[in-house]
């Protein structure tokens, strides 16, 4: 189904609390950030434009709010966020696996939570890439 040209309404069930389990992966070379609500990546994801290089990842199934992806994540992102630069810098990315220390796994939810208002019947979206 062809959704770029509709306005869309994603559930943000998973955003009104904090999440138990929060899991990230950045790309260096695309220097891109993909947080995910959960252990891990769900298994299909379309990307919906919020703002500001920030993407809500959801299930096109359920229409759930599952993650976000931020491009230009060090480029640009990070330099508007100066106390996360700071704890994004001291954990120096472990390769792999994707076990962030916590204070910067919840670090980067907090900047990046306020991109999707939760609380209300649906976070609206209207540019989508699958």
């Amino acid at each position: 189904m062809d959704r770029s040209s509709e306005q869309l309404v994603l559930k943000t069930d998973l955003l009104n609390s904090e999440p138990k389990q929060l899991h990230i992966d950045y790309d260096r070379q695309l220097d891109t950030l993909f947080l995910f609500l959960g252990d891990g990546p769900a298994p299909q994801s379309v990307a919906c434009y919020l703002r500001d290089g920030v993407f809500a990842l959801f299930d096109p199934e359920s229409m759930q709010v599952v993650g976000f992806q931020v491009e230009e994540w060090q480029a640009t992102f990070l330099k508007k966020q100066p106390g996360l630069m700071a704890t994004w810098k001291k954990s120096q990315w472990f390769v792999r696996p994707p076990a962030r220390p916590a204070d910067v796994r919840q670090g980067v939810y907090r900047m990046i939570r306020p991109f999707a208002p939760s609380g209300t019947p649906g976070l609206q979206c209207g540019s989508v890439a699958s």
